[in-house]
């Protein structure tokens, strides 16, 4: 056991490093959370695409289309724009694509939706960190609108 100054050293020790990994913890911009919309620059999103994706081998009538009204893209924008806490991956298929179009020619892609009825928004952006979002309930009612107009 430990004693006097080796003990002193050794508590410095242990409270330099926890205070070292909190401050580290707290300068990463997805620790814990990211803000899609500031982290993807979605701000200015045109349009959103959305084209439904094979979940099964055959599947050739796959659904697609747009929002490209402004007011329903406001609001998803607007939904995504919080801190939403990360979670691991699921295992199930994304059953839809979304392009959100910026005014630059950009695109930013996201997988959204789980077949099983989980929602889950994930994406190959570094920011992810290989881990995904639940969206806010807004943006699940947009989407279940749009997904219900799709041809």
């Amino acid at each position: 056991m430990c004693t006097g100054p080796a003990r002193r050293r050794w508590l410095a020790l242990a409270l330099l490093f926890a205070t070292g990994a909190a401050l580290l913890g707290a300068c990463q911009t997805g620790f814990g959370g990211i803000n899609v919309v500031r982290e993807a620059g979605l701000a200015a999103t045109t349009a959103i695409e959305i084209r439904e994706q094979a979940s099964k081998p055959g599947m050739d009538q796959l659904r697609q289309g747009a929002i490209t009204e402004p007011a329903t893209i406001e609001q998803m924008v607007k939904a995504l724009d919080r801190r939403l806490p990360l979670g691991p991956l699921t295992e199930c298929l994304a059953q839809y694509r979304l392009r959100f179009l910026l005014p630059d020619g950009r695109a930013e892609e996201f997988d959204y939706f789980c077949e099983g009825g989980a929602s889950f928004l994930r994406g190959s952006q570094p920011f992810w960190k290989v881990q995904q979002i639940q969206p806010p309930a807004g943006f699940d009612e947009v989407m279940r609108r749009a997904l219900a107009e799709l041809k």
